[in-house]
């Protein structure tokens, strides 16, 4: 029977998901003021404008859903360091400038954000780990966006067009010319429907 390599497995994990074991999760979940939060360094290097603006679109409109992780190298201090949340500190920022612009009407800027605070400091081999598993975050297909825009489309019934697509690009954070697009690729019978899928990438951005 082969065994795994110890060097594999992080010990202790920094959140442990494989037990059923009721004992709390050691560490604090807190509301931080957006200035005293700072970018630990990050792999990912090539960050998409429009995507930072559709992220901040979407914190403004809805909150922010999933918390940061993050820590605070003196606990006296409220600096705090963001070692999963990249995106979503970029976003709120942006935000500040997006606020009140052109398709961000009635909308106020991000103020804080939710952080998970491990008790302890991670170690560099937690933080690779922690940013690895974030940056793991893969873009619906092309199918699965059609049919999420379809679900949301349907749920919006009763409004008129430009309300609905407003509500939908508003729910899904994407460009009204994009939902026009998968408004129209859903219209395609469901073979040519699922060649487009398989011979475009599945991108959110057009």
């Amino acid at each position: 029977m082969q065994t795994s390599n110890p060097a594999r497995l992080p010990c202790p994990a920094l959140f442990d998901v494989t037990t059923v074991s009721k004992a709390p999760v050691e560490g604090s979940i807190e509301r931080v003021e957006l200035g005293a939060l700072d970018l630990a360094p990050n792999a990912r290097r090539e960050i998409s404008r429009e995507g930072i603006e559709r992220l901040a679109g979407m914190l403004m409109r809805t909150g922010q859903l999933v918390p940061c992780i993050g820590h605070r190298p003196d606990p006296a201090q409220s600096r705090t360091v963001i070692y999963d949340g990249q995106r979503r500190l970029l976003a709120a920022q942006a935000s500040g400038e997006l606020a009140g612009a052109e398709g961000y009407e009635g909308l106020a800027p991000v103020q804080s954000l939710i952080v998970v605070l491990p008790d302890d400091a991670p170690s560099a081999e937690e933080i690779r780990r922690i940013q690895a598993q974030a940056n793991q975050r893969e873009s619906l297909s092309l199918v699965d966006q059609q049919e999420q825009l379809r679900d949301c489309w349907e749920a919006r019934a009763g409004l008129t067009e430009p309300e609905r697509i407003a509500a939908v690009c508003a729910d899904l954070g994407i460009s009204p010319k994009r939902a026009h697009n998968l408004r129209r690729q859903l219209a395609l019978p469901d073979p040519i429907r699922t060649r487009v899928a398989e011979a475009r990438p599945a991108s959110t951005s057009r």
